[in-house]
């Protein structure tokens, strides 16, 4: 998946969240990753070890320095090929 970077200076982190539910709640869940800010204009996390034939949905949110939370991403979602 790929998102746009955050603007905001002091962003620490981002938070990768999956689920097969389109209707999950980031709150209180624990996140698929963390991963460090890039200097790009995209972010991307490369997800691995995925069923077959099956509909995954991803947020993404950023997170600064202090541990205060932006927004979160809209939900994406992608399905993997049936084989």
């Amino acid at each position: 998946i790929f998102w746009r970077r955050n603007q905001e200076p002091d962003i620490a982190r981002y938070l990768v969240y999956r689920s097969e539910r389109q209707d999950f709640q980031v709150q209180g869940a624990q996140p698929l990753a963390v991963l460090r800010p890039t200097s790009y204009f995209l972010q991307t996390y490369d997800d691995t070890g995925l069923k077959a034939g099956v509909t995954y949905y991803y947020r993404v949110v950023a997170e600064d320095w202090s541990g205060n939370r932006q927004g979160e991403s809209i939900t994406v979602s992608a399905t993997t090929p049936s084989y």
